[in-house]
């Protein structure tokens, strides 16, 4: 375990030379998390629904609605002008011998199908006040012909769904992009370089190499995982997502703690196998080509994950990575389920223990290590 510390200490001070690394692994999650939601939108206020103009040839009752909301309409008595669309939206032609009301609407506009939605909307509304005021009319007592509305109370919808589901992939994200450069250089970069024969040589055991660059790569990754929560607190800050950080502000110290063993034991489990491929691979090159398709694998499932009623996340539950993102979610949410926390937490311990197993007895190979 000593010489361990000394490799790792060895690694750390090799590792914060390189200032672009560091960058990378501190400001680039602290900048582009809150940037991404920033320029998609996500949590901003809702914008003002944009009113149409309306056309018609004749006045009825839907139109007089329509302006009731303030939607600008116009008179256009000749449909083939009508239909060039040339400064309104909607055309709505009430002809005198049909019953039915035609609207027309401008397929070639990009927003066509948002105004669709919006004029069905209003129709309906429109429907339950006509046929309300003609019963009324008739006299007939409203309530017994009209079933009554109803309204969808949510009780103990959680206020940070967002950063629930979306900051355990981050984090996820984090951990594998800022390992996979350090893990790959650390053993197979080595090799590439003809360096790893001098540690060889030394009386230092091959175990204590292997964690060694086991611990200064989990150190980076976790760097940037923790940066990433940063900047999900930026979020909450400048309020580009109201109440982002209120899910980190109030945990409590248990929850802070199985959050931290959760990402600390999926930091192994993502640094073994990083470690695993570096030792087999020849060049930093070749263990590029064998991580990237695991990488994207793992990017596949963690977003089908953020949607917790997903297939995957209901038949899978219990995987590796799979397991580690739901617990996160849970936590975040409030919903402590400890059974299956410690089995993540167990999971991803003997998951990493096995895949560590096989990358010593593959660094302990010298076909392995000198293969060419």
């Amino acid at each position: 375990m000593r010489d361990s510390i000394l490799l790792f200490k060895k690694e750390m001070i090799a590792i914060f030379r390189d200032k672009r690394l560091i960058l990378t692994v501190t400001l680039v999650p602290f900048i582009f998390i809150p940037a991404i939601f920033y320029f998609n939108g996500i949590g901003r206020n809702t914008k003002p629904e944009k009113k149409f103009v309306i056309a018609y040839n004749e006045k009825c009752p839907y139109v007089s609605f329509l302006e009731k909301y303030n939607f600008q309409t116009v008179k256009i008595l000749d449909k083939s002008d009508a239909l060039k669309f040339d400064a309104w939206d909607v055309f709505v032609y009430n002809s005198k011998e049909d019953t039915l009301l035609k609207l027309y609407v401008n397929a070639a506009k990009s927003n066509s199908g948002g105004i669709i939605k919006t004029m069905e909307r209003y129709y309906l509304s429109f429907r339950d006040v006509y046929i309300k005021d003609k019963l009324k009319s008739m006299q007939i007592d409203i309530n017994k012909v009209i079933p009554p509305t109803i309204k969808i109370i949510r009780i103990n919808e959680s206020k940070n769904s967002i950063v629930s589901f979306l900051l355990p992939f981050f984090i996820l994200i984090y951990l594998f992009s800022n390992a996979i450069g350090v893990g790959l250089d650390s053993i197979a970069g080595e090799k590439e370089r003809n360096t790893l024969q001098i540690l060889l040589v030394n009386r230092i055991s091959r175990e204590s190499i292997l964690f060694g660059k086991l611990f200064s790569t989990m150190t980076v990754s976790l760097t940037g995982a923790i940066f990433s929560i940063l900047g999900i607190l930026v979020l909450y800050i400048f309020k580009i997502i109201p109440n982002a950080g209120s899910t980190l502000l109030n945990f409590t110290p248990v929850n802070f703690s199985l959050f931290s063993i959760i990402i600390l034991s999926l930091d192994m489990l993502v640094v073994s196998i990083l470690i695993l491929i570096s030792s087999y691979s020849r060049t930093v090159k070749e263990g590029q080509g064998y991580i990237l398709p695991v990488y994207f694998i793992i990017l596949i499932l963690g977003m089908a994950v953020m949607n917790p009623d997903s297939s995957i996340a209901v038949n899978f539950a219990n995987w590796p990575f799979i397991n580690s993102l739901l617990s996160m979610q849970n936590i975040l949410n409030g919903n402590i389920h400890t059974s299956y926390i410690v089995w993540t937490i167990v999971s991803n311990i003997l998951f990493t223990i096995i895949i560590l197993k096989i990358a010593t007895i593959l660094f302990n190979r010298e076909s392995i290590i000198f293969r060419k």
